[in-house]
This record gives structure tokens, sequence and C-alpha cells, in this order.
């Protein structure tokens, strides 16, 4: 069945009371919002729809609030912001709490300079080196920083012992001033064919689409709209709990894998 195409996300405003909305990619492109998004919220926001924003971020969800603010997408249009970081440490304060993990178990990160957040406050420690982790936690991937191969190399050891990982951003492919490279869920992929056993926080995982609908007030699911530019990831994930979908055609990753039809399709989101 062909998905059915229109023109901008007005025509489906009264169809829905609710609208998952994933950040990069939809909204915008990591330097400025996309034409015609910020106008898309407003419309949805005062047409009386629930609307939180969905992302494979390894920063928490305040990071990634005040980076909306910063371009131009006011805190009041959203009535939540769920990320798979804010997701990742609350496994990790579980985990503590239940005694899975230890207080101060060192903790092997591999993340961009500005994606640190999961640990924040939590009660672990950052190893020395990577020899000494008994945890690995993917947040994110330096543009800047070594190739894939190298990356992996030292946590090779880790996952020949068995030393779990946890990533808190499963996006495959990140973009950086040379372009497209290998993202985190590609080095999560890799630890674990390694041997290494891996958890994967984010979309298309079904918790996070849970702690979205959770924080709307649990609205129903055929009445939820999933708007993504990831047919793997968005797509994907959310057709999984029978959320109709909207994939964004002109999104940074809506050519890159592979995911179920999806219920409409758009050039753009717009209004």
């Amino acid at each position: 069945m062909r998905p059915c195409r229109i023109e901008g996300i007005g025509a489906l405003a009264g169809r829905f009371e609710a609208m998952l909305l994933d950040q990069f990619g939809v909204l915008h492109d990591g330097h400025a919002a996309f034409p015609g998004a910020l106008e898309a919220v407003r419309r949805l926001h005062d047409a009386g729809l629930r609307l939180a924003v969905l992302s494979n971020s390894g920063k928490r969800t305040a990071a990634n609030a005040a980076r909306l603010e910063e371009l131009g997408f006011a805190a009041e249009l959203f009535d939540a912001v769920i990320t798979s970081g804010e997701l990742c440490r609350q496994l990790l304060l579980e985990d503590l709490a239940s005694g899975r993990l230890a207080a101060g178990t060192p903790v092997h990160m591999i993340a961009s300079a500005s994606e640190a957040s999961p640990l924040d406050g939590v009660a672990l420690t950052r190893a020395r080196c990577p020899e000494e982790a008994a945890l690995v936690l993917i947040a994110g991937r330096d543009p800047h920083g070594p190739a894939l191969d190298a990356e992996l190399a030292p946590l090779l050891p880790l996952a020949r012992r068995g030393v779990p990982c946890l990533c808190a951003n499963p996006d495959r492919t990140i973009y950086g001033p040379a372009g497209p490279m290998p993202g985190p869920g590609a080095l999560a992929e890799a630890y674990g064919a390694a041997g290494g056993p891996v958890r994967m926080v984010g979309k298309p995982q079904p918790e996070i689409f849970r702690a979205a609908l959770a924080a709307l007030g649990g609205p129903a699911t055929e009445r939820t709209l999933m708007v993504g530019d990831s047919p793997s990831h968005d797509t994907a994930g959310a057709a999984a709990l029978g959320l109709p979908t909207l994939l964004i055609e002109g999104g940074v990753q809506a050519a890159g894998g592979a995911g179920p039809t999806p219920d409409f399709v758009a050039a753009r989101f717009t209004w």
C-alpha cells in the first residue's frame, strides 16, 4: 500500500491529538530551523495538539530544550522533550538503586565534547583508561575524532571479556564538516560484533516512544502521529507500536536505512 502524500502537516492536524516530532532532520539541520518548521509547530500548538520532541541525542533533555530555544522554538511550544541520553541516565540510576550496578563502577565513556551529561550526578566514576572499565557508555562520536576502527581498537579487549555497553545514541550515521561518517550506533554494533553485550537506548527501541506517550498523558496510539525523517529509526520504531507515521523525505536521514512503508509522506515539515 502506498503512503498518502501531503503538502503540509496542516492537512493532518484535525486527525490527531498528539504528535511526536523528530528533532534533527525534521525541526532543524543542526545549525538552523528548517524553513516553515517553526510555523508548523506553532500552528499545531495553537490547534491544541500535544507535542513531544523525540531525539536520539546522547545529551540530556535540558541541553536539547535549550538548543531548540536557541533555534527559535520556544519551550512552551512543546509538552515534552525526550532524549535517549536522558533515558540512558535513568537506566543507570535504576541499576544503581537496584544493585545491578555498584556505586563507583568505572565507566569508559565515548562522546563528543558536549555529551558527557548522561553521567552528571550519577554515582559512577570515569575510568582512567579503557582497561579498567566495567561498563562502556557510548553517548556520541566526535566528528573531529578518530576513525571508527581506531576508536574501536581499545574497546576490543573489553568486548572479548564481556564488559557490557550502553549506547545512548543508536544513530549509525553522524554529519560532520567532511560529510556523513559512522555514528555511535555503528560503533556500538561493532562492539557487539566483537562479542560485547550491547543495549541500545533510543529510537527505534520501544522504550523511548513509550516514554514520550507517557509524558503526553497517554494519548491513544492511533491518534498519535510520529513525524520523522529516518525510515529505520522513526518509521520502524513507531510502526512497531502501532503509531501512524509521517516520513519527511527532505530530511537529513530520509535516504538512509530501510523501514516499513509510512502512512504519510511529505517533502518538508511545513504547515
